[in-house]
């Protein structure tokens, strides 16, 4: 038979509201809990108290690999490391990068390594939907333009958010899975891509596949 497991009453406290900023918000959390992560800043830092101290993370060399660039999005992989998002440059030269770490646990092995420069301008890599892990499986889609415009410029053919990015080495090397306009103009015999772009992925562990959504408009 199954055991009785006996739950704590559910307990009443006070709302304690505090005022942060963005750099003081932790965002993500180690797969064991115990460091969480922040971003909206250039750098990436660590709290182990749940966000009333932060620690900067450098690298072995004692240098910030994101001086410059602003963190968008830390995912933690279930091997102990991140996969960090960032925004670098501005105007045509902005390039979102993606990162991974190496050691992030110890200050005189850490390291960050760049793994991924977005191909166009406009191109992100939001965890909130398009960043899924799984293991040493880490999916990405790109999200973003879409043609004609996007968020006011133009957005030639080709260059919408239209690609899933797969690593099956926890981010270290990468391979294209899939082609959003190949999709809809091979498979589903549209004429055009037009206001179309990737939202979210994931790793199905069940079936041995991968989900991907896509939008805005079907025409």
């Amino acid at each position: 038979g199954f055991s009785t497991v006996k739950r704590v009453a559910l307990q009443k406290f006070p709302v304690t509201e505090r005022a942060k900023t963005a750099s003081a918000i932790m965002v993500a959390q180690s797969i064991d809990r115990v460091r969480g992560y922040n971003c909206f800043t250039a750098g990436l830092s660590e709290t182990m108290d749940e966000g009333m101290s932060w620690k900067l993370l450098l690298d072995k060399n004692n240098r910030n690999p994101f001086s410059g660039s602003t963190v968008e999005s830390v995912l933690p992989l279930d091997n102990g490391e991140l996969l960090i998002s960032c925004g670098r440059g501005a105007g045509e030269n902005n390039r979102r990068e993606l990162w991974v770490t190496e050691n992030v646990t110890s200050d005189s092995e850490r390291t960050f390594t760049k793994v991924m420069t977005a191909r166009v301008k406009g191109v992100k890599f939001t965890s909130g939907w398009s960043q899924y892990a799984h293991k040493n499986i880490i999916l990405v889609n790109e999200y973003g333009p879409k043609v004609p415009m996007w968020t006011g410029f133009e957005v030639l053919p080709g260059d919408n958010a239209r690609f899933t990015y797969m690593s099956l080495d926890y981010g270290k090397t990468w391979k294209t899975v899939f082609d959003l306009n190949e999709y809809l103009t091979v498979v589903k015999g549209r004429e055009s891509v037009i206001h179309q772009h990737l939202h979210g992925v994931a790793w199905d562990p069940y079936y041995d596949r991968i989900w991907v959504t896509f939008g805005d408009n079907t025409n």
